[in-house]
């Protein structure tokens, strides 16, 4: 069991783990550079590729682009800035974990009362076994933030 704490809770990304893959892509990103300047094509990709996670990564360690709040009414979600999503507790069945690649992350189900994003749910169940996930675990593991996340619904539905 989980200590459920005061709501409205703001979760957020592990900066540290932000601040690691940052890195990572800046130095995959030079390496990129130092490829185009030996006269190797494929250096082209690979900067540009690199180049574009440095940029995400950075986005994220900026203050409240990205984060998980949860309150009496549901979940929103934040990502890179764009406008936020609220999904309320009575449209949620349950949250899980899955894998998806080497990546564990939070899932859910909808129950029938959500009507929204019907083929693209349908999409990720047939792939998955869930409706959606959640983009990030916001410095938590899947498994823990679930539990949380379960909690709080079975509080609040």
């Amino acid at each position: 069991m989980i200590i459920m704490k005061q709501l409205p809770l703001k979760l957020y990304p592990s900066r540290l783990k932000t601040a690691l893959l940052l890195v990572v892509s800046l130095v995959f990103t030079i390496g990129g550079i130092l490829m185009i300047q030996d006269g190797k094509n494929k250096g082209w990709f690979v900067f540009s590729f690199f180049a574009l996670c440095t940029l995400v990564f950075l986005l994220m360690l900026l203050p409240n682009s990205t984060y998980l709040k949860i309150s009496e009414e549901g979940i929103e979600t934040k990502s890179l800035f764009k406008k936020s999503q609220i999904i309320s507790w009575d449209v949620i069945d349950e949250f899980g974990t899955s894998y998806v690649g080497l990546n564990k992350m939070v899932t859910l189900n909808f129950n029938e009362n959500y009507t929204k994003q019907k083929l693209g749910r349908e999409i990720a169940n047939s792939i998955s076994g869930f409706d959606g996930a959640l983009p990030n675990t916001y410095g938590m593991s899947a498994s823990k933030l679930a539990e949380l996340l379960n909690e709080y619904k079975n509080k609040f539905s």
